[in-house]
């Protein structure tokens, strides 16, 4: 549902409404920057998160937070208005991915309720939020999970687009901007010459449309609430105390930062220990013959027989231990912190074991000889990877274990998105064991940004001031110790086909037609004739000469001699 009126137009009044007639058939989880909300529990059952309330709302412990949430199944006001707005974008953003990427086990019925939803999702042009992305995929993909998103904006223009399209029923009050009426004018189908229809309606008045409200445009009149509904500049009311009911469950939600801070370490060292498996298998692919001759005979079918049941069943073994872990960690999510905290370390401890088991098994002997196979007169001796099967089921257990990781991943404080974007671009190269420093372009073009713009050299300069990105030389890049605690590991290795694809999407169309030719001939260098002909431009051309010349100022190709143009190693993961 979307729910827009300007200021003393009726907004928080009909979510008042809205959320006072649902409650008790629906949980509810009210995102409340303004701190509005908190006089529901005058008559009604709802956890206070937030300063003053029943557990702390911290962007740190916002993700197990949601999680225990939906294990009780209790209502709760979100109270956020202490907050710095930085962080309560970050609050929102760990909140609702924990929200969408629940176990099945956990989905059900829940109205989400996000006021002043514009600040959390801003249409281009009104700045940034790292939350746009976590309220998109609440508004696209909750129905299936039994979520229903609630977004309610003062701002209507402030709104990114394709986050308002995803509501189906819409109530529009009076709205007073011309960008704002031009908005709600064109979700009502009203011309220009209408817009006084939204301009002049009195507050608690709304033009409602949508399956659950009317099948055509409906003027409605909110109807009167329960509880007080804060005024204009008056003295806010301490909250009520907690009801009988959310009493019973508040041990549960006593230490959460405390319990956000344990499984944050335990997450880091398993990504560490996740980094450097993937880079040593890296490197040992990376080190393997070019061009082994073809394994044959009885024997080297046994040894690797015998690797693919080595491999399989440890990754068996491995993979039934982390599921027990799990399984069992959920069912004591509800214990005592003392019992929790103590079990996440034991299985810490055991998974960074069995990690440590599979990067011994990969130092010990990546390759080793087979028997000899007579093949006529000579006498063959092949090559082959000892345990490769082995190596690769554990790796893909450790990956599945990094998704798992990744979706609850707590950001370093003062990494927002496109700083987090760069040092995950940069642990991209470090996992494919391509040794660093590394020059900009190629960890420009992982990031999805174009070398030397303001939306990559501003997010980079923040990163080498905070210290976790230094330049070891001009114009090359580097994690620190601290920056490569805060990179998350990729899941999956990229190859180089995905890398031009990510490069094709930051040029423009003339630059990739003079790129594409070049990728295909690399290492090669083309004519300039060659190249202008293969990209259907004329030689000399403007048309021509400037994405050429773009491209080279973004480092990615160069002129080796007169008339000849190259694509440089960078393109390849070379650096």
């Amino acid at each position: 549902m979307l729910l827009t009126a300007n200021s003393g137009a009726g907004k928080s009044w009909a979510l008042r409404r809205l959320l006072e007639q649902t409650h008790g058939k629906i949980q509810q989880l009210v995102i409340d920057p303004e701190g509005e909300f908190y006089t529901l529990r005058e008559r009604f059952d709802y956890v206070l998160a937030g300063r003053g309330g029943d557990c702390p709302a911290e962007p740190r412990s916002a993700a197990l937070l949601a999680r225990r949430l939906l294990e009780l199944g209790e209502s709760a006001i979100l109270d956020l208005y202490e907050l710095a707005p930085r962080d309560r974008v970050r609050f929102v953003r760990a909140f609702l991915e924990a929200l969408i990427n629940a176990p099945r086990a956990l989905w059900h019925q829940v109205l989400v309720v996000i006021d002043e939803a514009h600040a959390f999702a801003p249409e281009k042009g009104h700045g940034e939020a790292e939350s746009s992305e976590a309220v998109a995929r609440l508004m696209a993909q909750g129905r299936k999970r039994g979520f229903a998103g609630v977004l309610a904006t003062q701002r209507l223009s402030k709104l990114a687009k394709d986050v308002a399209a995803e509501a189906n029923n819409v109530l529009i009050g009076r709205a007073a901007l011309d960008v704002d009426l031009k908005r709600a004018a064109e979700a009502l189908g009203l011309s220009k010459g209408d817009w006084h229809q939204i301009r002049s309606l009195p507050a608690g008045d709304f033009f409602a449309f949508g399956p659950a409200l009317s099948e055509t445009v409906k003027r409605v009149t909110i109807g009167p609430v329960q509880t007080a509904h804060p005024k204009a500049g008056a003295r806010a009311a301490p909250p009520a105390p907690p009801r009988e009911k959310v009493r019973a469950i508040l041990a549960q939600l006593a230490d959460l930062p405390k319990e956000a801070e344990v499984e944050a370490r335990s997450a880091a060292e398993l990504r560490e220990k996740l980094r450097l498996v993937e880079r040593e298998l890296a490197v040992a692919k990376r080190a393997a013959p070019a061009s082994a001759a073809p394994p044959a005979g009885e024997a080297l079918a046994r040894a690797r027989a015998a690797g693919e049941e080595a491999g399989a069943r440890a990754g068996r073994t491995a993979l039934s231990k982390v599921v027990a872990s799990a399984e069992a960690g959920r069912g004591r999510a509800a214990r005592a912190l003392d019992q929790g905290m103590a079990e996440v370390k034991r299985s810490s401890e055991a998974l960074l074991q069995h990690m440590q088991r599979a990067a011994d098994a990969l130092r010990e002997s990546i390759v080793v000889e087979t028997e000899g196979v007579d093949v006529g007169a000579e006498r063959l001796t092949a090559r082959v990877p000892k345990n490769w099967n082995a190596a690769e089921a554990r790796l893909a257990q450790v990956r599945k274990l990094d998704r798992m990781l990744d979706s609850e991943h707590v950001s370093v404080a003062g990494v927002d998105g496109p700083m987090q974007r760069i040092l995950d671009a940069i642990a991209w190269l470090e996992a494919l064991g391509v040794d660093g420093p590394y020059q900009r372009a190629p960890i420009a073009f992982l990031a999805r940004y174009k070398v030397g713009s303001g939306g990559f050299n501003n997010p980079l300069g923040r990163l080498r001031s905070a210290g976790l990105v230094e330049y070891p030389s001009s114009g090359t890049i580097a994690l620190t110790e601290a920056g490569r605690a805060a990179a998350r590991a990729p899941q999956e290795q990229l190859t180089v086909d995905e890398l031009h694809e990510r490069v094709r999407a930051v040029v423009d169309t003339p630059m990739w037609r003079c790129l594409e030719p070049l990728l295909r001939a690399y290492p090669d260098s083309m004519s300039r004739d060659d190249l202008a002909a293969a990209a259907q431009y004329e030689v000399g051309s403007g048309g021509f000469n400037n994405p050429l010349g773009r491209l080279r100022s973004l480092e990615i190709i160069d002129y080796p001699s007169p008339g000849r143009v190259v694509a440089l190693p960078v393109l390849f993961l070379d650096t």
